[in-house]
């Protein structure tokens, strides 16, 4: 019983042993997927530093949750080019 205990806390599972992960086609089919979004991002006449990017991305990739999307699988973008709430507000308090 302790030994069952220790499989399941260390992630494996008992349909695909050893931790290998979901099956390789269907994961290779998602990599495709997420290639092409990301290109459709990148070759997109979106102006992300402005407000209203997330809507029209989600218009793009057909995806609801976009920001966590983007942070996902395309952190460093999403970081130095990506327009945030937050950051609107620290400039006006530096200029003040």
């Amino acid at each position: 019983m302790v030994d069952q205990q220790i499989l399941n806390l260390s992630g494996e599972n008992k349909r695909y042993p050893l931790g290998l992960g979901s099956n390789p086609r269907r994961t290779a089919e998602r990599e495709n997927l997420v290639k092409k979004r990301i290109e459709l991002i990148l070759n997109s006449n979106i102006d992300f530093s402005k407000f209203g990017w997330v809507k029209e991305v989600s218009k793009l990739i057909n995806k609801k949750n976009v920001k966590p999307w983007i942070k996902k699988h395309m952190p460093e973008f999403y970081e130095e080019f990506c327009f945030k709430k937050g950051d609107n507000m620290k400039i006006i308090k530096k200029v003040i």
